[in-house]
């Protein structure tokens, strides 16, 4: 057990500090330490050098024709010139990747679609991060959708070329 905490300490720590992130991330990661070290004890390492590898290799922020999506809300409004430079901020990088419910400046989703997007007024933001308990939920004037439900396996699916259907365009696998 001492040498699985030193060794996700190590790890940790070296990835945190040359990955440029902040010292916030390092927090939150303790503060969920024993699911960590579960999620440690469970996989081999090189299932989760795969994993991080692949996780590495996601985009931090798409910007579609008719919608924007991260991970999670994001928690300030953010200009595509930043977003563009965002793997150097770790502001940016909090924000898009673990905002809480509610925990925004504004209408950060709204502000960035009518920044980006203006000649789309039914432009959505789209992104998961936090439960909810139906397919989806509105918030910031219905034009920020979270879709994750930890029950379902739901996926969005956009089509460039009409409006965003909430009846048939949050798909579930279950």
């Amino acid at each position: 057990k001492s040498f699985t905490f030193w060794f996700l300490f190590l790890f940790l720590f070296h990835f945190i500090f040359h990955s440029s992130i902040l010292l916030k991330v390092f927090l939150n990661f303790l503060s969920n330490f024993n699911r960590i070290i579960t999620f440690f004890n469970y996989y081999d390492i090189k299932t989760i050098e795969l994993y991080s590898e692949f996780e590495s290799s996601l985009p931090l922020f798409v910007k579609g024709k008719n919608f924007l999506s991260s991970h999670a809300e994001p928690a300030f409004f953010m200009t595509e010139n930043q977003l563009i430079n965002s793997m150097k901020d770790g502001n940016i990088i909090q924000s898009l990747t673990w905002t809480k419910n509610g925990d925004v400046e504004g209408l950060p989703a709204v502000e960035m679609l009518e920044s980006m997007l203006p000649n789309f007024p039914k432009a959505l933001y789209f992104a998961g991060h936090r439960p909810v308990y139906q397919n989806y939920e509105l918030r910031e004037k219905d034009r920020f959708v979270q879709f994750h439900n930890p029950n379902k396996m739901n996926f969005v699916y956009i089509d460039n070329n009409r409006d965003f259907n909430f009846e048939t365009d949050i798909i579930s696998l279950d």
